[in-house]
């Protein structure tokens, strides 16, 4: 737990930070390097045409007056050229200084040293409220800026100074731990908890706690996608860069086609849509995991069969939009087709020999990568023949450097496949998340954004979440609750 003071003390660092944002908005200064960019690269052609506008094609096209200014002032154009290259890199070279501060990392984040610089020190909640962040979170709650400033100049309003807060790490009272970092949802929640007058606001507006902390952590999570894109030079996005060349050669694979079909082919891949980057977050942490674990193989563990193929499937999406890692980026993805095999190779010893041939010719063609949808119902099927799947499984991983990635429910991974601790060893375990409410508002959130763009309309925060409330618990809750969004804000 963290005193007003010591915050702003670990807010030091982003201070020139701070005091640019407050000289030009972030989104101002994007706007003018960009006109700066247009502006610098119409007056380098200019500069470039201008000794030949009284000869050639170019005397023919301009209009004489303005061919002669051209030519008599080439020098001037010139100079211009470099008062505006010098002003261009300028604001390059600003908003590199900008990053180097915005993107340091200490005890606390960015947007609570921007509303720690910008409080005032008798009235926190008015600072949080007048503040870019605090606008937007009432803007989400539907709250218009003429009852803010009428609560603001309430005189009977009992107002919060910086002494009476404490701010608790992510809601835990522990201070010792030096890992731990004040986010924006900490520092809010500190003013809220002791602004008696904001809670009876807000509930005078029908407003929950939880609408209104939803609110918040929408406003945070824009914030850390707009700090993700800024760090262009991190590994994750560097190892995303197209390498030159792909390995595009084919080798016999027919025991493949018989058994086992391409990621494309396969039903939740042609689901997914333009909704594929829904599970974009969780199709890159298994890609995390297929490069830097000690093991080449994944176990993906979900409430749900269909949410871990769904992830597989987005998987095979980036693949094929090329936006995997370089390693990834000439495999194919084959899911084995199991009840055919196991129908086509009643007993054991046929079911082991076509299963190790597709594993070999796999092997041999080195970028493919098997997946098998249902683990547990595999093995299960394999016990009705006397065949021992995890050990046959165990002995041809050890056998070989082909990459498995396999599916499997909760329920039967802790029955069937946790037990046999040498086979969990050959795999890194992934487990998903349960497809819970605060995803699935996530989900509405960046859709509702995508609506605003295209319609010019206002989304607020309380129909997401009674959206997200009425199908959470149902099959396919994220195409639903996407339907009824849309149609509420499209019809």
């Amino acid at each position: 737990m963290l005193t007003f003071n010591e915050i702003k003390t670990y807010s030091e660092k982003f201070y020139p930070v701070v005091l640019l944002d407050q000289f030009m908005k972030y989104s101002i200064r994007v706007k003018m390097r960009k006109l700066l960019s247009i502006i610098l690269g119409f007056v380098f052609l200019i500069m470039i045409l201008a000794p030949y506008t009284n000869t050639g094609i170019l005397s023919v096209i301009l209009p004489i007056e303005v061919a002669d200014f051209l030519f008599l002032n080439l020098y001037k154009i010139r100079g211009l050229f470099f008062i505006v290259f010098v002003i261009w890199i300028n604001g390059y070279l600003y908003e590199a200084f900008y990053l180097s501060h915005y993107l340091k990392k200490t005890r606390v984040e960015y947007e609570v040293a921007q509303l720690v610089y910008n409080s005032h020190e008798s009235d926190l909640t008015a600072g949080f409220l007048k503040s870019e962040i605090g606008k937007y979170v009432m803007m989400r709650l539907g709250i218009t800026e003429n009852r803010i400033k009428q609560f603001i100049k309430d005189d009977a309003r009992e107002k919060i100074k910086q002494q009476e807060i404490l701010v608790s790490y992510n809601g835990l009272r522990s201070p010792n731990d030096d890992t731990r970092v004040i986010n924006l949802h900490d520092y809010v929640k500190s003013i809220y908890d002791k602004d008696l007058d904001l809670q009876y606001f807000l509930q005078k507006s029908n407003l929950t706690h939880d609408d209104f902390f939803g609110c918040v952590k929408w406003a945070q999570n824009i914030s850390y996608k707009i700090k993700a894109s800024e760090r262009f030079f991190t590994r994750e996005r560097l190892i995303r860069i197209k390498t030159i060349g792909r390995n595009w050669h084919t080798k016999d694979i027919d025991y493949l086609h018989k058994y086992c079909h391409l990621i494309y082919e396969n039903k939740f891949y042609q689901s997914l849509g333009k909704d594929w980057h829904f599970f974009r977050d969780e199709a890159e942490e298994m890609e995390n995991l297929l490069i830097d674990q000690k093991n080449e193989n994944i176990l993906l563990i979900t409430e749900r069969i269909s949410t871990g193929m769904q992830i597989v499937a987005t998987f095979g999406k980036m693949i094929t939009n090329g936006l995997c890692v370089y390693k990834f980026e000439s495999k194919k993805l084959f899911v084995l087709n199991a009840d055919i095999l196991l129908i086509n190779n009643s007993d054991a010893n046929s079911f082991e020999m076509e299963f190790r041939r597709i594993v070999e010719q796999a092997t041999n063609t080195r970028d493919i990568i098997l997946v098998i949808s249902n683990l547990p119902k595999i093995v299960r099927m394999g016990n009705k023949l006397n065949l021992d799947i995890i050990e046959m499984l165990q002995d041809v991983l050890r056998s070989t450097d082909l990459p498995f990635i396999t599916v499997s429910s909760r329920n039967d991974f802790h029955e069937t496949i946790e037990p046999h601790q040498k086979f969990n060893q050959q795999f890194d375990r992934y487990t998903i998340p349960e497809i819970d409410r605060e995803f699935l508002i996530k989900i509405l959130e960046n859709e509702a954004m995508k609506i605003e763009r295209y319609d010019k309309i206002l989304i607020t925060y309380p129909p997401l979440k009674d959206i997200a409330d009425k199908y959470i618990d149902q099959e396919d809750a994220i195409k639903k609750a996407l339907v009824e969004l849309h149609k509420i804000y499209q019809s």
